[in-house]
């Protein structure tokens, strides 16, 4: 009689099949254009792991102690910083949806002065960017006075 726990290496490995990653290489597409377009802030460009690709109970400590740590729900895939501008990106595949708590984070960075999007390719990054820097040159901000003299930042470029 067969061991019911036991099972063959076929079974095993047919039963571990992993999902297909449609996100994961649109998403390492964004990161290498984006470091490409702004080699000059390539350091500010991030992506905040915000899910664990594990089960059990290794996996259960990992989630409590980044949620300890700060780890918000729906935290954008990548962010970075320009000219003191925070710009975010939901990335998804084509038929990939937006959760509430992705909904509820992009809100709050945009109340907050920050940039929200989601993308699904380098040319909505693009299209995200070019809109954000024309507005960002459209704003000058004052950094300070000298003799009654408004400092102004070094314009973006």
């Amino acid at each position: 009689m067969a061991d019911p726990q036991k099972i063959t290496a076929a079974e095993f490995a047919a039963k571990s099949k992993k999902r297909r990653d449609i996100e994961g290489p649109i998403h390492e597409a964004i990161l290498a254009h984006l470091r490409a377009r702004f080699p000059q802030f390539a350091g500010t460009i991030h992506h905040s792991p915000n899910e664990v690709d594990m089960k059990g109970p290794q996996a259960q400590r990992m989630v409590v102690k980044a949620k300890r740590l700060g780890m918000q729900p729906g935290w954008p895939d990548i962010h970075m910083l320009w000219h003191g501008n925070f710009w975010a990106f939901e990335v998804k595949a084509p038929t990939g949806r937006v959760s509430e708590a992705q909904r509820e984070a992009g809100a709050a960075i945009i109340a907050a002065g920050g940039k929200w999007a989601v993308v699904r390719g380098t040319a909505d990054v693009d299209r995200c960017v070019d809109d954000w820097q024309s507005e960002a040159r459209c704003l000058v901000p004052v950094v300070g006075q000298i003799n009654d003299r408004p400092i102004l930042p070094v314009a973006p470029g």
